[in-house]
């Protein structure tokens, strides 16, 4: 099974990105958004059975794409994981105050 560790920060931000296609546009992905690095990964990941991955019928295209994906098990887990590990980072690198935090408050135990 493919680990978090083992994934680059492009193979990461793919996945979220696949993974948020696959819950908001029923799988649909825009690949005009992908660069030939992301589709050679797109490839390899078909090639290993984490990913189905192909064209939609001409009469189903629109501009929310012409590809569908779909994840396998491990990898929506892997993209949960993922998802968790980023949220903490941005919280930690935020620009702004809460007002929570104006008035004197502290995030701390599962909000830390």
């Amino acid at each position: 099974m493919t680990k978090l560790s083992d994934l680059s920060k492009v193979e990461r931000s793919l996945l979220l990105y696949l993974e948020s296609r696959a819950v908001d546009y029923s799988g649909r992905v825009n690949a005009v958004q992908m660069n030939a690095e992301e589709r050679a990964i797109l490839a390899r990941w078909a090639d290993d059975g984490h990913i189905m991955y192909g064209r939609i019928v001409a009469k189903d295209h629109n501009d929310q794409g012409m590809e569908w994906v779909r994840l396998s098990p491990d990898f929506i887990l892997l993209a949960q994981e993922e998802r968790r590990e980023r949220i903490a980072r941005t919280w930690k690198t935020r620009y702004y105050t809460t007002t929570f935090e104006k008035g004197g408050g502290k995030f701390e135990g599962v909000w830390a």
